[in-house]
């Protein structure tokens, strides 16, 4: 964990060097991303070669291509935890915020290709799409495509949903850094001893769970304050959000 205790005392960092060594700068995490931008590639290119319907034919090819497409995600979310692990461990890192918005990028355009395979549900026949979920490897993971097919007919257009998906790098992801970036910046002043110190967010937080009542209390002023000195910028990012959602 990141998080202090409640003297602030410093409290073990994330151990993410086992899975890919060299923090931000892991050349070993640089490959694996760049090996997820190649299977989107890849995943992309094959899916404009499958049949546009279900056949006792294509019903394998279609869920071969379904079971890559998770297997891709899996990866991506790796990649995004550890991204997260990076920014929470130390928000002045970067190059580890830049991992984060790639990650990003990673994760929109693995969703462009979901909503291919939302658009081409919703178009079989409920015959056809249940041949498709007792196809190999369908079983296991039914709910979810159950799920999608159902949720893909209150949405928008296949186009318009790939541009909502491509906007929203730059729209409800880049918010979320946005303020990672700014609460991590955020400090507060507290008295410990008789002796002044300023902590972080995340520190002033584990005093919310102090026994003594008036340090939780102070704890949750303290944690007021500090977000009121960043009001007008959240309200400037939360009014652009709500523009992005309108447009």
């Amino acid at each position: 964990m990141t998080s202090q205790n409640q003297q602030g005392d410093p409290a073990p960092r994330w151990e993410i060097d086992s899975i890919f060594p060299g923090g931000s700068g892991s050349e070993e995490y640089a490959a694996f991303t760049a090996q997820i931008s190649r299977d989107l590639d890849t995943s992309g290119e094959s899916l404009t070669h499958l049949p546009s319907s279900l056949s006792n034919g294509s019903c394998p090819d279609w869920a071969a291509w379904i079971g890559e497409l998770q297997r891709i995600a899996e990866h991506i979310h790796l990649a995004e935890v550890y991204a997260l692990c990076l920014v929470s461990q130390d928000v002045e890192d970067a190059k580890g915020a830049a991992i984060a918005a790639a990650g990003n990028v990673l994760k929109s355009r693995w969703e462009i290709l979901l909503a291919s395979l939302e658009s081409f549900s919703i178009r079989q026949s409920d015959h056809d799409w249940e041949q498709l979920m007792t196809s190999g490897g369908m079983r296991e993971i039914r709910f979810f495509l159950d799920e999608i097919r159902r949720i893909a007919r209150a949405k928008m257009p296949e186009e318009q949903e790939k541009l909502t998906l491509e906007l929203a790098v730059n729209g409800y992801h880049a918010w979320n850094l946005l303020y990672e970036k700014m609460a991590g910046d955020l400090r507060v002043e507290i008295e410990e001893k008789g002796e002044k110190k300023h902590i972080s967010l995340g520190q002033n937080a584990a005093r919310m769970s102090h026994p003594d009542r008036a340090v939780r209390r102070d704890a949750f002023r303290k944690l007021e304050d500090a977000w009121q000195s960043r009001a007008e910028l959240a309200a400037m990012a939360l009014n652009s959000q709500a523009g992005f959602r309108l447009s």
